[in-house]
């Protein structure tokens, strides 16, 4: 097993590092951030549709209000699916509800990053870039299965190498 999981590794050399998302997780994504919200916005309306009329009007709203929330939260919420650095830039391919982005920063634009680790249930690892900027990036995103602090220190020496900032622990 590789430090970088659940990514599948495309290149690994102390100059370049380029992950890529499994084709099971970028799936599992797609239900999650895309289907799900959808199914949310028809549930909802079945629900309303059914039991619309036994339920104060004012609690109605305030369904409708949550179950819109969510479900634009989910489906505006962008996500990484492929991270290369080398020759002192970062390449990254970003999915958002309609299209992907493609974004290419220079190392000498960030101005740091931060690996955050949320333990328990719904926990994980992730390491976010932060551009001088102030736009943010989250560059790998590890659920708790792979959470390893070893694991966690390896990939953070690995970014440090490759860019030459330190990888901040919060």
């Amino acid at each position: 097993m590789h430090i970088y999981q659940p990514y599948e590794v495309l290149a690994d050399t102390p100059d370049t590092l380029h992950l890529i998302e499994t084709e099971t997780r970028q799936r599992v994504q797609f239900a999650v951030f895309r289907i799900f919200p959808i199914t949310l916005l028809f549930a909802g309306w079945f629900i309303i549709q059914q039991s619309g009329n036994e339920i104060p009007m004012g609690f109605n709203y305030l369904l409708i209000a949550i179950i819109l929330s969510v479900a634009v939260l989910m489906l505006s919420r962008p996500y990484i699916t492929e991270l290369k650095i080398a020759t002192g830039n970062i390449f990254m391919v970003q999915k958002k509800f309609f299209s992907s982005r493609e974004i290419n920063t220079r190392i000498s634009e960030i101005d740091r990053i931060i690996l955050h680790v949320r333990r328990g249930k719904g926990g994980r690892a992730s390491f976010k870039l932060h551009l001088k900027n102030k736009k943010n990036y989250e560059l790998l995103r590890i659920p708790i299965l792979w959470v390893k602090e070893n694991n966690l220190a390896a990939i953070s020496t690995a970014l440090q190498q490759l860019t030459n900032i330190t990888v901040k622990w919060v």
